[in-house]
């Protein structure tokens, strides 16, 4: 079995998506990772919950060092700050490009299942982005995997 019978389709996001559409796309799906692509699915980066909180964490190094910040989070740099202490404004300014992770990895769909649970164990990842010739196709969720292959030895229906 291959990686392209077990993918699931998602939302993509696009990199000038706002964090409201994020978050929302987030709890409408229940995964915890999602692909942020151009229009034409060119995949661009992820964004994970943990992306979406490091937004949010003050920054601590130099200052001539911070290339982007986010909007209105400008003033709380190198201070202790609660989430609740974020502006309603960075729901629509925060945009998926200010917070996408490029380092990522990917698998190609005709990869073999038992060579795809390998690499996800091999890297921790629970769910990665399946793509081909750096279009995106849909992911894989290790759960799927190991069911698939359960169900290929007679262990579950």
């Amino acid at each position: 079995m291959q990686v392209k019978d077990i993918l699931i389709e998602v939302p993509i996001i696009k990199r000038s998506d706002n964090l409201r559409l994020i978050i929302k796309t987030y709890k409408e799906t229940g995964l915890n990772m999602l692909p942020v692509t151009d229009a034409e699915r060119r995949l661009l980066g992820i964004i994970k919950f943990n992306d979406i909180a490091k937004a949010f964490e003050p920054y601590k190094g130099p200052l001539k060092t911070l290339v982007k910040t986010i909007p209105l989070l400008d003033d709380l740099i190198g201070k202790d700050f609660t989430i609740d202490q974020v502006d309603s404004k960075v729901g629509v300014l925060c945009l998926a490009e200010d917070i996408l992770n490029v380092n990522f990895i990917t698998l190609d769909p005709d990869e073999d299942i038992n060579k795809a649970y390998s690499i996800m164990r091999l890297y921790n990842e629970d769910t990665i982005c399946v793509a081909k010739d750096g279009y995106l196709l849909g992911v894989i969720k290790l759960i799927d995997i190991i069911i698939s292959i359960f169900r290929g030895k007679g262990i579950v229906d």
